[in-house]
């Protein structure tokens, strides 16, 4: 992690002087993050995140490893704005959906190929404007102190994990009472069969337990661990029971 982002997250103690190359990073740093978040043109953050992905790969053949980190994050900042303005645009109606095709004669919202934005791109820059704000900065300062590079598929996958949660539907004077109480929620069935053929798969692993759970990146390993130890205890109490 550079001394000048050092600097951004940990206010110098009194009397330290922040060294002018340091003023300078950050600075620019700052205001890169505030155009991002000001911008609310499409062809601007798309303009932002070509000029920072140009800017990492001149770092990167500069092997300035925490130069290059701090674009990739500027470039992932930007994407994330132009996610933020495609799904506004989709509430808007500014945009065509995807797979979409309007009668003959009707004039729609332009495609995502007329918007000069590739599909794929368009949905992982989506994903990670759905991510809770927290999360993203929580993600990209852990990222930052162990000088890991920031890769836009990996953090997009947050999205999934952390899905917001739906808005209570308000009652209108035409929304009908309901009488009667909720149906429970579903819980998976686990017959004998089922088991069985679990089983028999985990006892033919041979991989090293360590390489597997070196496969999950950090911030996916605490849902993985907390879906383990409950299959865990699943198993436990099977086990118990067969006992009796």
């Amino acid at each position: 992690m550079s001394k000048a982002l050092r600097a951004v997250e940990l206010p110098a103690p009194s009397g330290d002087v922040v060294p002018v190359e340091a003023k300078s990073a950050i600075a620019r740093y700052t205001s890169m993050v505030l155009a991002i978040r000001e911008c609310h043109s499409l062809d601007v953050a798309k303009e932002m995140q070509s000029q920072a992905a140009a800017l990492a790969l001149y770092h990167k053949q500069a092997n300035d490893t925490e130069s290059e980190n701090l674009m990739r994050e500027i470039r992932m900042r930007a994407q994330r704005r132009a996610g933020e303005i495609l799904l506004q645009m989709k509430a808007e109606g500014t945009r065509r959906r995807q797979g979409y095709n309007p009668p003959a004669g009707v004039v729609s919202a332009p495609t995502y190929e007329q918007l000069g934005v590739v599909p794929q791109r368009a949905d992982e820059w989506q994903a990670l404007a759905k991510i809770p704000e927290p999360v993203f900065e929580q993600h990209l300062s852990d990222l930052r102190a162990v000088g890991a590079r920031p890769v836009t598929r990996n953090i997009a996958a947050l999205s999934k994990v952390h899905k917001p949660r739906a808005e209570p539907e308000m009652a209108t004077p035409d929304t009908p009472v309901r009488t009667e109480p909720p149906p429970p929620p579903r819980t998976p069935e686990l017959d004998a069969k089922t088991l069985l053929i679990g089983l028999n798969r985990f006892c033919e692993i041979e991989t090293d337990p360590a390489a597997i759970v070196a496969q999950y990146p950090d911030w996916e390993r605490d849902y993985v661990k907390e879906r383990l130890d409950k299959s865990i205890a699943t198993l436990v109490a099977i086990q118990q029971a067969w006992g009796e």
